[in-house]
């Protein structure tokens, strides 16, 4: 029992000593450790001084010696003084930076003022220029007019951006100026016999009657066609065109008229269609319309001879005694006299109509003579319609054949032309302008074509003048109902 009290009380002395001794040991590991803490916080204060010593070095205005790490350190009182003295030069270079870039924003406002204003003082001395130049010479401001633009155009100048200024110190009493590109342009083809007529689709001799009636009526004028444009002759044998105005009565419209494929083709004649043009006796113009029996009679019953009449009529329908265009298909002759060569041969000889008869050429060439005279005498105009219909936007080699052979059997039969009313409502090129690079036109300019007639189906009237062209936009009216349309009645 002895035994087990002693080696009770000698496991709780042992149990002391380890304690004792734990106590011990974490004891000197507090001491280490605040030991660490304490080098640590010293080297900390240490960084600290430096970097304080650093930055006050930076802000003096003189060099001085720098501190140990090890001088005694500072109050509290001393370290927020220096602090804001740092915070404050660092305020005034930021302030100074801004000033500067102030300045500089202020000076690149300076320069692109004084551009402006310079701008907008060399753009008042060119349009000053501009009114001085069109007060002397009226009616040739501009090369491009237009009255409206198409649903593609093309961003393209109006009329009014370019036309010619009016020049009211030139126009007589009772007389407007206007720019030609107001000037619209109506063009029919032939006309059929109302007692023919099975459908609205094609216009008609009465029909044709009643518009003419409806245009004088509305105070629409017949101007010339070479009126829409200036022309000037240079040195070197070619012409220069320009923009016009047309003096004319006040409160009129002026209009251009033309005629599409005056051949009177050979399968029409007797069908309700005029057969030829002729002249009387007297040197009046009149038709020829042969009836469904064969029987042949004169009168009027087309445009030429109809418009004749209205203007003997109502002379004040015609600006100056102007006429219309005549526009010449040459695949039937023209004017309803067979002048084309093919004509004259069989149908073994490849001529296709050789079932309507086969004709004597030379005759019929002599027999047109004094017709294409009168007409010219008259103040009409000839055009080339094509050949035979040939589309003008089809290849280059179709365009040529097709012209080739209107220049070698119409032109010369006319003195030739300088108009070109495109068939089958094609054009050569782009509306915004023909190109030096079009071969078509190249080529048709190269043949003395200076006026191009295109179909317009958007604006009223269209005109386009460069110098070396000009290009008018026409309404072709090819039934009653289509006329109604132009007029914006239907």
């Amino acid at each position: 029992m002895n035994d087990e009290m002693n080696k009770k009380q000698t496991r709780q002395s042992a149990g002391t000593d380890r304690r004792a001794g734990g106590e011990k040991v974490r004891k000197v590991s507090k001491k280490s450790k605040i030991a660490v803490s304490s080098g640590k916080a010293r080297k900390k204060r240490v960084n600290s001084s430096l970097e304080i010593e650093q930055q006050a070095s930076s802000g003096r205005s003189e060099p001085q010696k720098k501190r140990s790490v090890f001088t005694k350190k500072k109050s509290a009182e001393e370290k927020p003084e220096r602090d804001l003295t740092t915070s404050s030069h660092t305020a005034q270079r930021i302030d100074r930076q801004r000033q500067k870039l102030r300045k500089e924003r202020m000076e690149a406002r300076k320069a692109q003022l004084v551009k402006q204003y310079i701008a907008l003082g060399a753009a008042a001395v060119i349009l000053i220029l501009a009114v001085v130049l069109l007060a002397a010479c009226p009616g040739k401001s501009g090369e491009d007019f237009r009255t409206g633009e198409p649903a593609e155009s093309v961003g393209e100048a109006s009329a009014a951006e370019t036309a010619a200024g009016e020049d009211s110190t030139a126009v007589e009493e009772g007389m407007t100026s206007v720019s030609s590109s107001e000037v619209r342009h109506f063009s029919f083809r032939v006309l059929l016999s109302d007692d023919m007529a099975g459908d609205d689709s094609v216009l008609t001799i009465n029909e044709f009657k009643s518009i003419l009636q409806q245009l004088y009526d509305a105070n629409y004028i017949l101007v010339d066609f070479y009126n829409i444009s200036g022309v000037q002759q240079n040195a070197d044998g070619t012409v220069t065109y320009t923009a016009a105005n047309l003096h004319i009565p006040e409160g009129k419209i002026p209009f251009v008229l033309s005629q599409r494929d005056a051949s009177y083709s050979l399968d029409r004649v007797g069908k309700g269609y005029a057969s030829r043009l002729v002249v009387t006796e007297d040197g009046q113009l009149t038709d020829e319309y042969q009836a469904a029996d064969g029987t042949v009679v004169r009168g009027s019953y087309d445009i030429v001879t109809i418009l004749e009449d209205f203007i003997n009529e109502h002379p004040d329908f015609s600006h100056e005694n102007a006429r219309g265009v005549i526009g010449l298909t040459g695949y039937n002759g023209i004017l309803g006299y067979r002048t084309t060569e093919i004509l004259g041969k069989s149908l073994e000889e490849g001529n296709a109509y050789a079932v309507y008869g086969v004709y004597d050429v030379a005759a019929e060439i002599e027999g047109v003579q004094p017709v294409v005279n009168a007409l010219k005498e008259k103040g009409w105009h000839f055009a080339s319609y094509g050949y035979n219909y040939c589309s003008y936007g089809a290849d280059y080699e179709l365009v040529v054949s097709d012209m080739d052979a209107w220049m070698n059997s119409v032109s010369g039969l006319i003195g030739g032309t300088d108009i070109l009313l495109f068939p089958c409502e094609t054009d050569i090129g782009s509306w915004s302008e023909y190109k030096a690079d079009n071969q078509k036109y190249q080529y048709l300019k190269g043949l003395g074509f200076g006026y191009f007639c295109i179909e317009e189906a958007v604006n009223p009237s269209w005109l386009q003048i460069r110098s070396g062209y000009v290009r008018q936009g026409i309404k072709e009216i090819d039934s009653y109902n289509d006329y109604l349309e132009v007029m914006g009645e239907s």
